[in-house]
């Protein structure tokens, strides 16, 4: 094998499991509540208006990362693009300390997109737009299927809670647990 080819095949391994690595910061940062007193760039441009929006988003971007390894390890450029703009929203979505251990990801973050950035030749190979639909499909799929049965459980257990839910809240708080944000109305 050429020797410029095995070294962007090391390079291409190291940036999947780096994102990987990252994916699981992320995912367990999402899961596990920051401490308090920490704050990230989006829950300073909020306001902390929306307490949980961080979170989610710092779970979909570890989702995200996590899709994007398998297209990095072939060289796809849109694996790349992905992983470029998930690392930054990780970055973005980080405490901006770090003083304390579990606040690593930032630190992470940054690494992956430096990394990334100073090797964008190494993936050039274009994706299959039948197979990006496809997930995208199953992406909206998968997040209608969440709604439906937030809604669903939400409006059929009505006996359950203090006052009943009619359709329109429990649509709305259905939405709320989509993009896992407390709950304002409902009392079991």
């Amino acid at each position: 094998m050429n020797r410029a080819r095995l070294g962007g095949q090391y390079r291409r391994r190291t940036f999947a499991v780096a994102c990987l690595v990252l994916a699981f910061v992320d995912v367990t940062g999402a899961v596990f509540k920051v401490a308090s007193g920490h704050h990230s760039i989006v829950r300073g441009v909020l306001g902390g208006t929306a307490p949980g929006a961080p979170r989610f988003l710092l779970m979909l971007s570890g989702l995200l990362l996590i899709a994007a390894a398998p297209g990095l390890l072939r060289a796809k450029r849109m694996a790349f693009v992905l992983a470029l703009g998930a690392a930054l929203a990780s970055f973005a979505l980080h405490p901006l300390r770090l003083r304390d251990p579990d606040e690593i990801g930032s630190l992470i973050s940054l690494v992956v997109v430096l990394g990334l950035i100073s090797s964008f030749r190494v993936f050039p190979a274009r994706s299959d737009p039948v197979r990006l639909r496809q997930g995208l499909w199953w992406l909206i799929g998968g997040e209608l299927f969440v709604l439906v049965v937030g809604f669903v459980g939400l409006y059929f257990i009505d006996r359950e809670f203090v006052e009943p839910v009619d359709i329109p809240e429990a649509l709305r708080n259905a939405f709320r647990i989509l993009f896992v944000l407390p709950s304002t109305t409902l009392q079991p």
